[in-house]
């Protein structure tokens, strides 16, 4: 079993990790983790797999060596979270081996369940993946079978036929109804993200934002992108309920609501006999509490990432689409953001 990429948080290579755990009584199934290992999540990976005898993690490769690692291998398996196209899969299929996969973005354009390959229920379906790889490493004319169909679909997708399939799929998913093509003639999809229904994707001339909510994208063209800054986002929903239950609290305080004086009288009575010291203070307290819990649970759903100010307005992109603002940052015109790295 092999998982071929760069060893980083969205990739999930954890759950592997936790595959692997599942099948480790399995002596004929050993797992390959080859890629390079980023910052703290990589070397937590490598870390975790010293104490599992049936994973090896090797890093990084370098290309001489990647045909027979392809030609070892009897599966390929990732567990990633979002993907453009799944190239690196491409790579074994092309060799007749077959790949589990979580079915994320593009690699549900390649890898069809049960044709070529698995797809599992997403990328935390650990017990689906330790099942799809017992059951293949007992049915090996089963295996031979999906290898020759995956060597198929990899022969005829050539460039051009994937780009246009990720443009196609895009439109799809980020224009409701999907009755609007998205993309000019001549614009290329550099990179796609999807991540919990939030769909991000950025071409050669824009970046276009869809919402979770299914609403209108958000198209912003890259020429004008003025700057990229770090930012807190707060929905205002929670605060503002608090305030109005303060204001209702208030004034029924004040016009002397029998309900909500009764309902006053026993929060006090409660609070006074388990915590006598508050009595002098909590009646002029109380009103103030439901404000108070509305601004913190305000606070803690606060939402961070970057807002993207260009020549008509902005547009927040949460802190999970990080690689897209790379992306803008390497495409944008001469003297375009800098800002979001900074910070």
């Amino acid at each position: 079993m092999t998982y071929l990429g760069i060893v980083e948080e969205w990739k999930n290579v954890k759950s592997l990790l936790q595959v692997a755990k599942r099948v480790v009584a399995r002596h004929d199934v050993h797992f390959v983790i080859a890629g390079k290992l980023e910052g703290g999540y990589g070397r937590g990976v490598w870390a975790e797999s010293l104490g599992l005898g049936n994973v090896s993690v090797i890093g990084a490769i370098p290309d001489m060596d990647l045909p027979s690692l392809v030609r070892d291998t009897y599966l390929s398996i990732n567990m990633i979270r979002s993907e453009a196209l799944g190239l690196s899969q491409l790579e074994f299929m092309y060799q007749g081996v077959p790949v589990v996969s979580s079915g994320a973005g593009g690699q549900s354009w390649i890898v069809e369940d049960g044709r070529n390959g698995v797809i599992l229920a997403g990328p935390e379906d650990v017990e689906g993946a330790a099942s799809a790889i017992t059951k293949l490493a007992d049915d090996q004319e089963r295996r031979n079978k999906l290898g020759l169909k995956a060597k198929s679909t990899a022969s005829e997708a050539t460039m051009p036929e994937l780009i246009r399939m990720l443009s196609d799929e895009i439109s799809r998913k980020l224009v409701p109804g999907g009755e609007t093509r998205l993309f000019e003639p001549g614009e290329l999809v550099v990179e796609a993200w999807a991540r919990k229904g939030e769909k991000v994707a950025v071409t050669t001339k824009r970046l276009i934002i869809g919402t979770a909510k299914g609403g209108r994208a958000v198209i912003v063209p890259l020429s004008e992108i003025i700057r990229v800054t770090r930012r807190h986002r707060i929905s205002l929903k929670i605060p503002v309920s608090g305030a109005l239950g303060t204001l209702l609290l208030l004034a029924a305080g004040i016009w002397r609501v029998p309900l909500v004086s009764r309902a006053e009288s026993l929060l006090l009575s409660a609070a006074q006999a388990h915590f006598p010291s508050t009595a002098s203070f909590l009646p002029y307290v109380l009103p103030f509490i439901p404000i108070l819990m509305a601004s913190s649970l305000g606070l803690l759903s606060a939402r961070s990432g970057y807002l993207v100010h260009y020549a008509r307005g902005a547009a927040f992109l949460p802190s999970e689409f990080v690689k897209a603002v790379k992306v803008i940052e390497s495409l944008a015109p001469q003297g375009g953001p800098t800002e979001a790295g900074k910070t």
